[in-house]
Parts: C-alpha cells; structure tokens; sequence
C-alpha cells in the first residue's frame, strides 16, 4: 500500500502503517496510524493546551478563548500583562501558512489606532505560531448584546469607532474578514477590533486551500459566501450586520429595527447592507461621510424659524412674543371645504401609519400620517349647505339676521306699490 502526503499529495515511499513519515515535499510529518480510521469519522490530533507553561519569554496563566484558528492565553510579559494568540496545531501545519502567519503578525504591528487591538511581538517556539496583544479590559460586543439591544446614539458612536478602525486597517492592505461582535472588545476608552488572526493582504493568497471559507457564515458578505472573495466592502458588509444586530437584537430577517433610529443611521445600514458590493460605500470614509450628512434645509429653516421666536422672547418679552405667535398661528385656522380639498395620492394604514419610501423596506422608519386639523370654522364650512336652491324665498328671508335686513348699505328701492289681497308677513316678502 502507498501513501500520499495529505498537505501536498506528495508520494510517502517506504512508509509504514503505524508510524510517522515525513514528507519530502512540505515536511509535514504524518501520522499513518490514522490510515485505518473508517471514512466520514472525524480523528484529529489534539491541541496541546499550554497554561501554566512559558512562550516567547511569557508566562501563559490561564485560556480566555479558542476559535478555529487558535487559542489565546492570558499572559504576563516583562513589560506587563497582555494576551497570547497561538496558531492551531491543524492551521499551522502547512509551513506556508506559519511563513505568512508570522509574516501579517509582523505587519499588523505598523497599524497604530487607538480602536484596533495592537500587536506587541510574534514568534514561533517549540512547533507554535504566536503573538501578542495588548490585554484590553472590558467584555465584548456578544456578551453585551446578551442584555438586549443597545441605544441608537451608542450604537452610532460604535459604528464611528470601528469604521475609524476598518479605514485605518485598509489603508496598510488589510482585509478583516471576520468582523463579529465577539471580536469588537469594549473598553473603557471606546471599542477595539481585534482578532486579525485570518486577515489577509489584500491581493494575497487565502490562508489554505479551504481558507477562503474562514470566518463567521453569520456576518459573511454574499460574495464571500459565494465566490470566496473579500475586499473592503466585505468587512463593512459584515460592520452592517453587526450594527443591525446591536439596534434590533438580531440580523435582518429575524428582528426589524425599532423606531426611533435616526434617519442617518438607517440610511448607513441600507448602504452598507447592499447585496451588491458596487453599491456599498467604497470605503470606510465614505462610510462616515453618509453619518456626517448635512440637515436637509427644510429643517434648518425649522429650527432658524425656532431660534427667532426664542430670540424675539428673550428681548422683547413674553407679550410681544405671544402676539407674534398668535399671527403666526391665525392661517392655520382657516381650512378648506371637503368639496375644494385635494387629497394627496398615499395610502394610509389602519393604525395611520405609511412607511417613507419603498415599502417593506426594513431600514426605513414608520412615521404618522398628520390628521387635519378640525376646528370651528373648518366644521362650519365642511358642513353641507342647509338651504337648497330649491327652497322658497319665504324660507330663506326668516332666517337672514336682523342686521343684514336694516342694513344701511343695502342700495336704496323705490316704493313698493298696493297690492289687493292679504298683506306679506315680512319686509323682504314686499321687496
């Protein structure tokens, strides 16, 4: 029976079942007592677990976490504590991948941003790929969101925060590809990305053969799911998950947003959550433009229309203040007959509500439709006309006010003339 290597497919002559062979292409060693175990049944080799034991001149003390790629350790270094990331045994045994794991440790050392975790040193030891990070004191996003969803001006002031980071981290040719909300730590000071243990320069190649793959199916962008492609807009695809999810307490499709999230905000989720990359924001700056939007100028003429009558109260006093309020207020008494009012072509809702936009679109907020105003003159003019043309004249003259009848501006007649047979009842029946 002949033998391949499972890394490089490279031929293992000589080998024998139970022992351990090295290739000659790689240098993997490879363990042939597995040679027998039956297909489909998963026989891994353990990962060692290295608390309690030293590593780059560290002392490891206690595991904080595990993921595919790796575990990390809570460590003490001379310079003071910090947390040690050490490459799975099963990644790392390709020795291109350890090359390029030591190779981006190395580099993710030049990103200087207060909101990204920052790399202290790297190494290997003893058959381990690892590296150190600073120790950030705080939960994670994941464990937060345990509590229920956070606050619109909170989760703004994250989103700020990581595209911050994102932009700093492509700008070096960095691609995250695992933005989560277990990997956004929050610190005193302000949320910190971490966990670029799968990142990848942009235009390189993928870890492994299978690395295209690595990550969180969760938060992935479709074209990562489909195509095993990532790029900038990848990681604000998987940014705009994770802010839905801290607004509405899961992704969409599961929970809707609830009201009160500021427009800006959800015009920024609709962006960075397009299926299509091209009409995503093309980077993390022009992501932060779209939450530094400008106030339309409707508003603005609001709140200078606001800030004047606040002034005009602060000089003049409240009279002056009152009188111009109450002219300001006179026309929106006067209202339109039913008969001369032009509806505006939307539909309303049985509860009044109409969705602004496309409807059924997630990311935009329900508003109230504004009822008409009713007031006594406008029920006086909608009522319907109680004197029909087809009335007599007698009806309509005991109805007219005194006043109207002995008005001086009516224009002057002449005489009415006799006439035999029973006299009228009124003035206006002789006329």
């Amino acid at each position: 029976m002949n033998f391949l290597c499972p890394a490089c497919r490279t031929p293992l002559p000589g080998a024998r079942v139970g022992a351990v062979a090295a290739c000659t292409g790689c240098g993997v060693e490879v363990d042939l007592a597995r040679v027998e175990t039956a297909p489909g049944t998963a026989r891994l080799s353990p990962e060692v677990d290295l608390s309690g034991e030293q590593l780059g001149g560290m002392a490891l003390k206690r595991r904080l976490g595990a993921g595919g790629m790796g575990t990390v350790y809570e460590a003490e270094a001379p310079s003071g504590p910090c947390a040690v990331k050490v490459l799975s045994a099963m990644v790392a045994a390709d020795p291109s991948v350890r090359v390029r794991f030591r190779r981006e440790a190395e580099a993710l050392r030049q990103i200087q941003h207060p909101a990204v975790v920052r790399v202290l040193a790297e190494g290997e030891e003893r058959g381990f790929c690892w590296y150190a990070m600073e120790r950030v004191e705080g939960p994670d996003l994941r464990a937060k969101l345990a509590g229920g969803p956070l606050p619109a001006p909170e989760v703004e002031g994250l989103a700020r925060r990581v595209l911050s980071a994102l932009g700093a981290a492509h700008a070096r040719g960095f691609i995250h590809r695992d933005v989560k909300p277990s990997n956004l730590l929050l610190a005193k000071d302000g949320a910190k990305l971490c966990d670029f243990g799968i990142a990848r320069l942009d235009g390189a190649t993928t870890l492994t053969a299978s690395a295209a793959l690595i990550g969180s199916l969760r938060y992935m962008a479709p074209e990562q799911q489909r195509l095993g492609r990532a790029d900038a807009r990848s990681d604000l695809y998987a940014l705009g998950l994770v802010l839905y999810e801290a607004l509405a307490g899961g992704i969409p499709g599961e929970r809707t947003l609830p009201p009160g999230v500021p427009r800006r905000l959800r015009t920024l989720l609709a962006r960075l959550l397009a299926d299509n990359p091209s009409e995503r924001p093309a980077s993390a700056e022009a992501a932060l433009k779209l939450l530094d939007r400008r106030v339309p100028v409707g508003v603005l003429s609001v709140g200078g229309a606001a800030a004047l009558a606040l002034t005009a109260f602060l000089v003049t006093g409240p009279e002056f203040a009152g009188k111009a309020t109450k002219v300001e207020a006179a026309p929106k008494e006067v209202a339109v007959p039913a008969q001369q009012r032009k509806e505006p072509p939307v539909a309303q809702s049985a509860q009044g509500t109409e969705l602004v936009g496309n409807k059924g679109n997630e990311f935009l907020e329900p508003q109230k439709l504004p009822e008409p105003a009713v007031t006594k003159k406008s029920m006086a003019l909608e009522a319907p006309t109680p004197f029909p043309e087809e009335s007599p004249p007698q009806v309509q003259a005991k109805t007219l006010p005194a006043k109207l009848i002995n008005s001086t501006t009516l224009p002057p007649k002449s005489a009415p003339k006799k006439k035999r047979g029973k006299a009228p009842d009124t003035e206006i029946e002789k006329k």
